[in-house]
């Protein structure tokens, strides 16, 4: 009798043993789970495709190949220093300029390596950073512009900042037209600043090519950016960094994905609109160049 309670107890304890060790593995399972990094777009759609990767591995492309890239002999090939081929003369209009392109060749490519930081930088996307495009992308072309080092903590503090400023200037901050986009750079930041009216392919390339910077406003929904949720805002100003002979590769601070963020030339080229409300369509055709 004592050996059938002995043997009974010895079974009940390893019947709770493997039921204990059963939930502790089930248990560091969900453990593990939980803490897995899962990155997804703004859209939270996850596994979408990396545009630049893939931009570049179509053409063939690697960084040291763009940041390097020169024309095919001595005579035409190009570094940091040479002067681009741009002609800036001033127009009737005093606060805007005309760019003439003489004949000689511009790189293939010019890669900028620009800071950057989404509008929302800590993922806070209400007012006002939800409406903060216009702001960031000034931040951005100036500290590259000025080489000076940005963080995020100094890049929240100038947006906001910002904010309060338009707010003096324009009393609104939710939408600028270029004109007034152009004002806050110089007021806030100081510098050198100009606007082209109707720029081409040629002259936006020229510009980056200068080693200077261009924001640009949108009328975004013609951009088609996938990593936006819905349709995305109406009216959009991004940065404008560096080029190949397909793409205008850009700093789109309305998302975390934005970073080098590619449009052909052809998307840019259509969607530049100037703040329209009657008609975001019908704005003019203009960009802010941030310069030295």
């Amino acid at each position: 009798m004592q050996i059938l309670t002995y043997l009974t107890t010895i079974i009940a304890l390893a019947v709770l043993a493997r039921a204990f060790f059963s939930w502790n593995d089930a248990n560091e399972q969900i453990v593990s789970a939980d803490t897995t990094e899962v990155i997804v777009s703004d859209t939270d759609e996850p596994n979408m495709p990396n545009p630049v990767q893939d931009n570049r591995q179509n053409n063939n492309q690697d960084s040291s190949t763009v940041a390097n890239a020169s024309a095919q002999n001595d005579d035409t090939s190009w570094t940091n220093t040479d002067t681009p081929p741009l002609i800036i003369q001033p127009t009737a209009n005093t606060n805007h300029w005309s760019l003439t392109i003489d004949n000689s060749p511009l790189p293939p490519s010019i890669n900028h390596e620009v800071p950057f930081f989404p509008q929302a930088p800590d993922g806070n996307r209400n007012l006002p950073r939800a409406e903060a495009c216009e702001e960031a992308s000034i931040a951005l072309a100036n500290y590259f512009i000025k080489g000076k080092s940005l963080t995020k903590d100094q890049f929240r503090t100038d947006l906001l900042a910002m904010v309060d400023r338009q707010m003096e200037l324009f009393n609104d901050y939710i939408h600028t037209s270029i004109e007034q986009t152009k004002q806050l750079y110089l007021d806030f930041y100081g510098g050198e600043a100009y606007i082209v009216d109707n720029p081409t392919i040629q002259q936006i390339k020229s510009i980056l090519a200068q080693w200077d910077m261009i924001v640009a406003p949108f009328a975004w929904r013609k951009l088609g950016n996938p990593y936006y949720s819905g349709q995305g805002p109406w009216y959009h100003m991004l940065l404008i960094r560096w080029y190949d002979e397909t793409y205008f590769y850009t700093n789109d601070v309305g998302t975390r994905r934005g970073d080098n963020f590619p449009y052909t030339h052809e998307i840019i080229m259509e969607a530049l609109h100037d703040l329209n409300y009657d008609d975001i369509n019908q704005g003019a055709k203009r960009i802010l160049v941030i310069t030295e």
